[in-house]
């Protein structure tokens, strides 16, 4: 019972390393541990078949990948379908690396009898388990802490996954522990080894193209509906950039026209603030591109508010390439990204965003830094881990990042000295 325990016990703690772990996971670990061996002292296939003949078989496996499945839902703090799922995927992985190993024995023509007693045999085991678990880690568990659960294939999949499953595990048990005479015959169980590859491997294969296929198709989406938000917005936001100019140019004349007064005290007080006010709005942004001008209009009238400097140097004709609601993505984010930085910056001095956008030998660059006070985690992907928390975060830096990538862009991240540098370097401008 301890030897199949442990081989379904690795693929699933390999599916389960990057989880969540609940609150006495430390406590319970040991606990589980310790119930299992001595478990498998009391519960052995010849003590279950004496008692309940043949059906001691299947109770026996059932036991087993009872207890394991129980440890994954006691131990880990996620939703019970992305354990049943991840649970589910070990078990197929570790099924198949069990058939292709008595795959390769039975061509090879070694006794049954003598797998499990010679050295060599338990290495070439040991060897496959690690080939077939480390694919496994890289491309699907890997992928999966980048692309998070929501990329899982739905019930469906699940559900057919696990009754495919079910059935490998039934027959195999019924052929290799009842069915004895058919289970020595070479060439049936050659047949049986190769069905049961087969089988487990379009079931992975499915179920991973499908995992795939789900999140390329959530991220698309979610980038899309974010993007088509934006245009939405920055046509909002031109709109009130053109009131704002009205406003201003309504204002000039109102202090003209105070100018023409009597001097007074309160007269020249109240022109000075209205001239600030005008200044303020007048003389923002004016890059020659009318996107680049809303978006460092609205950031600059935020910061103002919160007190941090922004200055820019933006030629704005290099950015005619990219369509108005991508400029608006692409400034929006990093500039929302400098600002949310900034404002968790206790010396206010440092509260600073430089913007710059300019072209040198043909490379246009779009260049935003400022100052950071914490640490600053890379995701799998490259990306700086967002703060913030609940559905859709972090994708103001996949916008950044699918913009790029769609002109061939090079999108980098630079942190040095607490100053946080990012780039977008266009070569070729098409």
């Amino acid at each position: 019972m301890l030897a199949f325990y442990f081989q379904i016990l690795i693929p699933t703690a390999l599916s389960f390393i990057f989880v969540k772990r609940k609150k006495y996971f430390w406590i319970l670990m040991p606990v589980l541990l310790i119930s299992t061996c001595v478990g498998a002292y009391f519960i052995q296939e010849n003590r279950l078949t004496n008692i309940f003949g043949n059906l001691g078989y299947f109770i026996f496996y059932i036991l087993g990948y009872l207890f394991a499945g129980i440890s994954v839902f006691v131990l880990f703090d996620i939703p019970a379908f992305p354990k049943l799922y991840l649970y589910t995927f070990a078990l197929l992985v570790q099924n198949f690396a069990h058939h292709v190993f008595n795959l390769i024995m039975r061509i090879s023509g070694v006794p049954l009898s003598d797998q499990y007693q010679s050295v060599w045999y338990l290495v070439l085991l040991a060897a496959l388990y690690v080939v077939f678990y480390a694919i496994y880690f890289y491309f699907f568990i890997l992928q999966l802490k980048k692309k998070g659960y929501d990329s899982l294939p739905g019930p469906v999949t699940l559900v057919t996954s696990l009754a495919f499953l079910i059935v490998l595990i039934v027959l195999g048990v019924y052929i290799r522990h009842i069915k004895t005479d058919l289970f020595d015959n070479d060439f049936f169980g050659v047949f049986y080894e190769t069905y049961s590859v087969t089988l487990d491997s379009l079931i992975i294969f499915i179920s991973f193209g499908i995992f795939s296929f789900t999140k390329l198709k959530n991220d698309n989406d979610e980038l899309e509906l974010r993007l088509s938000l934006e245009r939405k917005y920055y046509k909002t936001a031109k709109r009130n950039m053109e009131q704002i100019n009205i406003k201003c140019h309504d204002l000039k004349h109102q202090i003209n026209a105070l100018k023409s007064l009597e001097d007074s005290e309160i007269k020249n007080q109240t022109i000075n603030d209205l001239e600030k006010e005008v200044m303020l709005y007048e003389n923002i942004a004016k890059t020659g591109n009318d996107t680049i001008d809303c978006v460092i209009t609205e950031k600059a009238l935020i910061c103002n508010e919160e007190g941090i400097l922004l200055t820019v140097m933006a030629d704005g004709a290099q950015l005619e390439f990219l369509k108005h609601n991508e400029i608006y993505s692409i400034l929006g984010n990093l500039l929302d990204n400098a600002i949310e930085a900034s404002l968790k910056i206790d010396d206010k001095e440092k509260r600073l965003i430089s913007l710059k956008i300019f072209e040198k030998n043909n490379v246009t660059t779009i260049s935003v830094q400022n100052y950071y006070d914490k640490e600053i985690e890379r995701q799998l992907n490259g990306l700086p881990k967002t703060s913030k928390k609940g559905k859709g975060h972090g994708f103001g830096s996949k916008s950044i990042k699918y913009i790029a990538e769609k002109y061939d862009g090079v999108l980098s991240y630079d942190y040095s000295n607490n100053l946080f540098s990012v780039s977008i370097v266009f070569v070729d401008k098409g």
